[in-house]
């Protein structure tokens, strides 16, 4: 692939977008992300279709129902049509495989342009461009103080990989992450990646620590306040969602955070206060730990 970059010059994509998910418990989805998570929910183009918004854009998350819950797309954004057509060449001349989105999907996906694409570890990807803003005001589902997006996208996504140094290799050459840090601990090697001033947008988990390969470990949304997530935490209590880690502090991004189950299986952390990456002077580290406190299995 071998794709250069250099200073502002660089190519690659800005920012996690959106997520698209398969679930087969919408109504318990739905209860979740508004009275627990306190995001807004939008409908979709039918009944079996929800929008869950975070901020000024439309959504941040596409959800879907089914038979099976499933990752069905994860949306990387690029600043314009320009940049959207260089990184879609710049894909096909690296021999990646690169469809356009048809007109439905731009459609439920909300943005201008899209192009689909499968990792080599079969997640499906997705480069646009464009997305659509909504008229009206963010409405939480219960008070928050808000999420932390903007530039630095919906949050992280946090999938399992067979080599996740080759998978890093394929994200850092194709889409112009840059890697963050390295983490080993329990007999696994995670691979943290950064594409704005997020610490991680994605992170990809090898082998070792318990969750089979090609699988969606988490999503991660950061809210502007610590008391969110304190209340977030005592809602889980009080309505039975359950935990998969406590309370807690990571070592490498420093968020504070707990992780709880969605109804499709996998975690949602959700945290506050995420440490900000200067890329002029970041370094890339090295962990053999991944929490400072807490984070315990619940």
């Amino acid at each position: 692939m071998g794709i250069t970059q250099s200073g502002s010059t660089r190519f690659g994509v800005t920012q996690l977008g959106y997520i698209g998910l398969r679930v087969s418990d919408l109504p318990a989805w739905r209860s979740l992300a508004t009275d627990v998570l306190g995001m807004e929910a939008q409908p979709g183009r039918s009944a079996e279709e929800l929008y869950l918004r975070m901020d000024d854009r439309t959504h941040r998350l596409v959800l879907t129902a089914g038979e099976h819950d499933e990752l069905s797309f994860v949306g990387w954004e690029v600043p314009d049509a320009g940049a959207f057509e260089r990184q879609v060449e710049r894909m096909k001349k690296a021999g990646i495989s690169i469809s356009p989105g048809s007109a439905e999907e731009k459609a439920q996906r909300r943005v201008i342009d899209l192009a689909k694409f499968t990792d080599p570890q079969g997640f499906p990807g997705e480069i646009y461009h464009g997305p659509t803003m909504d008229g009206s005001p963010f409405r939480a589902g219960r008070p928050i103080s808000g999420f932390k997006t903007g530039s630095q996208g919906m949050g992280h996504v946090v999938v399992t990989a067979e080599d996740p140094d080759a998978l890093a290799t394929f994200y850092t050459e194709a889409l112009g992450f840059r890697i963050s840090e390295y983490m080993e601990f329990g007999g696994g090697r995670i691979v943290f990646l950064h594409c704005n001033g997020r610490e991680h947008s994605l992170a990809l988990v090898g082998p070792g620590l318990g969750v089979p390969p090609g699988q969606l470990h988490h999503i991660m949304v950061e809210v502007n306040s610590l008391d969110d997530v304190g209340r977030a935490y005592d809602l889980c209590a009080e309505t039975e969602v359950p935990l998969v880690l406590t309370l807690g502090r990571h070592s490498n991004d420093l968020m504070t955070s707990f992780y709880l189950k969605t109804p499709s299986g996998f975690a949602v952390e959700y945290g506050h206060g995420g440490l900000e990456i200067d890329e002029a002077t970041w370094q890339v580290r090295h962990y053999t730990a991944p929490k400072l406190w807490g984070h315990n299995p619940a």
